[in-house]
């Protein structure tokens, strides 16, 4: 019976989440550093302290879930946060025709309050849905944008939301 019980958890939805490997990832160059843990099976790609990270693709259409970190560096403009997030958003809303807001509030991202905000649009039809987060430290934004197709939101959320939980900033 307990073989019977041990197998049934095993294949539990989501245990594979933590049952995954993990690499560590670090930026560090004049304007940021920062580290951060991802899935060992993911691709990361790396411009000028700018990062993409793709999920492996498992579906026909080659659609990856992607995971971006972009720093901006805002020591001229030193906007608040939440009016940063809140002029983002209304970019967004003027290039994207089919935005539509979700939720938004505050969540601590390392310590540190950030802005997030969920929303989704179409392109090409596709139905898509972003989690975006907004994060200061010091004269720069942190700006994290997790992208998935709309059905696969809540499976791949909680990796993203790991991901992004590990995120450790130094400056």
């Amino acid at each position: 019976m307990k073989g019977v019980i041990f197998f049934i958890f095993l294949f539990v939805p989501g245990f594979f989440l933590f049952a995954q490997d993990y690499k560590t990832y670090t930026v560090s160059n004049a304007e940021c550093e920062y580290t951060l843990e991802y899935p060992a099976d993911w691709e990361v790609i790396e411009v000028r302290g700018n990062l993409k990270l793709l999920a492996p693709s498992n579906t026909l259409d080659k659609f990856q879930d992607s995971l971006m970190i972009t720093v901006l560096n805002l020591k001229e403009l030193n906007p608040d946060l939440e009016e940063f997030a809140k002029m983002r958003q209304e970019m967004l809303r003027q290039q994207l025709p089919s935005f539509e807001l979700i939720d938004n509030g505050y969540i601590f991202i390392d310590g540190k309050k950030a802005f997030y905000c969920l929303y989704a649009t179409k392109e090409e039809e596709r139905p898509l849905r972003y989690q975006h987060y907004f994060l200061r430290h010091g004269e720069n934004i942190y700006e994290v944008i997790y992208e998935t197709k709309e059905e696969g939101f809540d499976l791949g959320i909680e990796v993203a939301e790991k991901i992004i939980h590990s995120l450790r900033i130094k400056r």
